[in-house]
């Protein structure tokens, strides 16, 4: 079954789905509302996944935290075993000058309730090589199976905020996540 990511707009008309703040000053701000807002769709963004046709991506009308959002789909396309597959948003900015910026988005991750104990979903991010992640992690979010059937698992709406020391420069920003098989 799919898994899917979506990053999403945020809880007041005024906080962007995704945004790159320095100082205060927006260098990076994405709403959704109406479409990718910058953002272009990869395929096979993480981890050296070479599947292109078991991902896509779209923009959701009504499927953002509030308004639209950007989503990834990965596998529930036929019962081919594909041990790897990722997906993901990704848009380039540049800085000036060397400064330590916040990032920060709104996602979801939703897992197909089949999943077994030796499969996982993850949420992703990167910037240029840095792969920031939860608690020291390289990865904001994952997902095991069980096998068990019953209700999709998700983690409901969260919000993944991380400083990072960026160079001078152009960078490129790339939301989105990895679906694996053990």
């Amino acid at each position: 079954g799919p898994f899917t990511v979506r990053a999403q707009a945020g809880a007041v008309s005024d906080t962007a789905a995704v945004s790159v703040v320095d100082g205060g000053v927006n260098i990076v701000e994405a709403h959704f509302e109406t479409g990718p807002d910058g953002f272009g769709y990869v395929d096979d963004p993480f981890r050296g996944t070479a599947r292109p046709g078991y991902a896509s991506g779209g923009h959701a009308a009504a499927e953002g935290f509030t308004d639209g959002g950007l989503k990834v789909t990965l596998g529930g396309l036929d019962d081919a075993i594909v041990q790897r597959m990722s997906g993901g948003w990704r848009r380039t900015f540049t800085l000036s000058a060397a400064r330590t910026v916040t990032l920060s988005f709104r996602y979801k991750l939703t897992q197909a309730a089949n999943y077994e104990s030796d499969e996982f979903s993850e949420v992703l991010v990167t910037v240029g090589a840095l792969q920031p992640g939860t608690g020291g992690a390289d990865y904001v979010a994952r997902i095991f199976g069980d096998g068990n059937g019953g209700a999709a698992p998700t983690t409901g709406w969260q919000l993944f905020t991380v400083g990072l020391t960026l160079a001078a420069g152009t960078h490129t920003l790339t939301i989105g996540g990895e679906k694996k098989q053990k």
